[in-house]
């Protein structure tokens, strides 16, 4: 309660209801306008206003070549590592998951099915030794 009844501390931080504020229809402060970018970069393939050389667009088709290249190797190398073909995705887990993805429908339903006969098997004689 030292806080109601005490005196002010003479603090360097000012109370930020010590100034006058904005009323309710007030304009905001004004802020200085953002700076434009000294060199402005335009797509020659999106302007029109531009005139591409041809180093440029040279560079802009090599650029896409290179990463249509860069696509494609990264395509191949998550197909290998799905089919477990190797790759940083391989291991025990990554070839019994490539090995359930190969199964059809049918097998894994037959395994299904095989398992819970299994559990049905064991607890029928559970059940009967616990008569005898």
């Amino acid at each position: 309660m030292g806080a109601l009844c005490g005196k002010e501390s003479s603090s360097t931080h000012d109370d930020p209801f010590s100034r006058p504020g904005r009323t309710l229809g007030g304009a905001a402060p004004a802020t200085g306008r953002a700076r434009l970018p000294t060199t402005t970069t335009t797509n020659p393939t999106t302007s029109p206003t531009t005139n591409p050389t041809t180093t440029t667009t040279t560079t802009t088709t090599d650029a896409r070549q290179a990463a249509a290249r860069a696509a494609q190797d990264r395509a191949t190398r998550a197909a290998q590592a799905h089919e477990g073909g190797g790759g940083k995705g391989g291991g025990k887990l990554g070839r019994e998951l490539a090995g359930q993805r190969r199964q059809s429908r049918a097998q894994t339903f037959d395994e299904a099915r095989a398992r819970e006969r299994r559990v049905r098997e064991l607890d029928e004689g559970r059940a009967v030794s616990g008569w005898e």
